[in-house]
């Protein structure tokens, strides 16, 4: 059974088709237009972010992850903490995958009473620290970086795959600088996670459980789709705040 993180942050679950097509895409498309003033500097500045992250990441720092990634990325981590706790069983059955398997996880990792004192920051944090977020990073490096504005577009590249700038992170530029949206690669990652579980299953709900209970160590049943408390709760969204 393929090993998927369920926080997959830096979830470069690529197949070598895929680099493949990204290469050529890349390789053939027309020359950049010559550098606005101060673009080479918001370059690296957006270059820089990704490293620090990347390296908060692969050594655990959930304090220095934070410090790094966007608002976006936060209110996201929130309104999966209110959805880990209040999202009914039928609503939850309607999200995206990888938001219904973060939920769920929540759900059988983490205990109600820590859910509700803490906030997505928090949650953001805690989910480094353990190591939940895109474990084997270390070998990820920034390659093509677009700057669009108050928006970064970052390429990333590991071994013999590489995504390009258009199908990679997003950075925004915030009131303390630039701000890596680690959740911008979520329409990447959502259908590589499907094929990974139709590996296991062809039924997505039966493969869902099979997953889950090798993450988290136990036997999962369907009482794992009930909220930990009852209230309706938001989906999570592109920043939105619960």
């Amino acid at each position: 059974m393929p090993r998927i993180r369920a926080l997959v942050a830096l979830a470069l679950a690529l197949s070598a088709a895929t680099a493949c097509q990204s290469e050529k895409a890349s390789s053939s498309a027309a020359e950049p237009a010559a550098e606005k003033p101060g673009e080479a500097q918001d370059k690296e500045a957006a270059r820089a972010l990704f490293v620090r992250y990347r390296d908060a990441i692969a050594n655990r720092k959930g304090t220095e992850a934070v410090g790094v990634v966007s608002a976006k990325t936060i209110a996201y981590f929130e309104a999966t903490r209110v959805g880990a706790l209040k999202m009914s069983a039928a609503e939850l059955r309607t999200q995206p995958l990888m938001d219904r398997l973060m939920i769920l996880i929540l759900r059988g990792r983490i205990p109600r009473a820590d859910l509700e004192r803490w906030t997505g920051k928090d949650l953001f944090a805690v989910a480094v620290d353990n190591g939940w977020v895109g474990d084997n990073v270390s070998t990820v490096e920034p390659a093509e970086i677009r700057i669009n504005g108050d928006e970064a577009l970052i390429g990333v590249k590991a071994g013999t795959e590489a995504l390009p700038a258009g199908s990679g992170f997003q950075a925004q530029r915030e009131a303390g600088g630039w701000k890596l949206d680690v959740m911008s690669i979520r329409d990447l990652a959502e259908p590589a996670l499907e094929a990974q579980l139709r590996e296991v299953d062809p039924d997505l709900d039966r493969a869902m459980m099979a997953l889950l209970s090798v993450l988290l160590k136990k036997k999962v049943d369907e009482s794992i789709y009930e909220p930990l408390i009852s209230a309706p709760a938001p989906a999570p969204g592109n920043g939105t705040t619960p």
